[in-house]
């Protein structure tokens, strides 16, 4: 079995929201103590607030729909995520998005059948890129395409 999934997953998932939550109520905290009963000064706790609800937003559609690890093996791919296990013959791979985000690649897996995390599978790209993830992907799609039609 190959790890096609980046083992910096963890970073991304838990540690950079903590860090960027912790830095926001750092701020937030920060201007409660300064304005306590200035009303004028309010408006500035809107900003923390805002940056806040925007941060988790887009955490929510980027970094907590990310699984733990994908596995790809001759005909399967395994996937985990926590304590959750899964896998899936390669033959129910309906397509595969590449979507680039700063230095990572996210990779989503749309399943023909859903799997127990459901009709798509998000994970970060390995940093070995030595072969590309889509298209060790594609071949082996295509492999057990022809497998499935013999």
């Amino acid at each position: 079995m190959q790890q096609i999934s980046s083992p910096s997953t963890f970073m991304v998932k838990w540690l950079l929201p903590a860090i960027y939550f912790g830095l926001v109520a750092l701020v937030l905290v920060y201007f409660v103590n300064r304005v306590t009963g200035h009303w004028t000064s309010v408006a500035v706790l809107l900003a923390p607030t805002f940056f806040g609800v925007l941060g988790y937003s887009i955490m929510r559609n980027y970094n907590f729909r990310l699984v733990d690890e994908v596995w790809l093996d001759e005909h399967e791919i395994a996937v985990c995520n926590g304590s959750q296990e899964d896998r899936f013959p390669l033959h129910n791979l309906g397509h595969i998005e590449v979507t680039s985000r700063g230095k990572g690649r996210h990779i989503t897996l749309f399943l023909k059948e859903p799997s127990v995390f459901g009709d798509e599978i998000m994970f970060l790209q390995s940093i070995d890129r030595s072969p590309p993830v889509e298209k060790l992907l594609d071949e082996a799609y295509r492999q057990s395409q022809l497998e499935a039609t013999k």
